[in-house]
């Protein structure tokens, strides 16, 4: 009985309110889509509230299809199984044929990332300060693979995976600047 009464008319404590924090690293950002109202982000000890400097156009989603062809694809007649999937391709398709030797279509997983990485920084932008970059959209990426093209495949959603993309711009006063995201892989098919 004295703990009820002791707690009648009494309040919860309450926890001050701080601004949401969406910065994981100093220099690296996430903004999530479709928020429609402007962002709020603070640094560790940082109070300052940002305005989002993401203009709507580049504040889209990014959908790209990698497909990669395997070792020695048959000759033009015969069907090749990657190429008639990329073009049925609903988003932005990038096309990796085979090579006629073992080794060459390794050279694609630096190509395919080069790739991804123009996609996605064609939506950063620098902050009104110029001290930081905003990645504005999000990049949606759907690897395919055949015969060893498949394991290309898997070797480049690992490295996005483990590295992201780092997009890089330079502020005005000559300083480069650089942010980084890990895409989003929403499908790896092999065969």
């Amino acid at each position: 009985q004295p703990i009820a009464q002791a707690l009648q008319g009494s309040r919860p404590p309450t926890m001050p309110v701080q601004p949401l924090s969406t910065t994981a690293l100093p220099g690296y950002l996430f903004t999530p889509l479709g928020v429609h109202q402007p962002f709020q982000f603070t640094e560790p000890g940082n109070t300052t509230v940002a305005e989002d400097p993401c203009p709507p156009e580049l504040r889209k989603e990014i959908e790209v299809g990698i497909f990669f062809e395997g070792v020695n694809p048959p000759p033009p007649p015969e069907p090749r199984v990657m190429l008639e999937l990329f073009r049925r391709y609903r988003g932005t398709p990038f096309y990796f044929a085979g090579a006629t030797d073992v080794l060459g279509p390794w050279d694609n997983i630096d190509s395919a990332l080069d790739r991804l990485k123009t996609e996605l920084c064609k939506t950063a932008v620098l902050s009104s300060d110029g001290s930081r970059v905003v990645i504005c959209g999000e990049l949606v990426v759907d690897l395919f693979g055949y015969s060893q093209g498949g394991a290309i495949a898997l070797a480049v959603a690992e490295a996005l995976t483990r590295k992201g993309i780092t997009c890089t711009l330079k502020n005005s006063e000559g300083d480069s600047i650089s942010a980084k995201a890990i895409p989003r892989i929403r499908f790896v098919g092999v065969v």
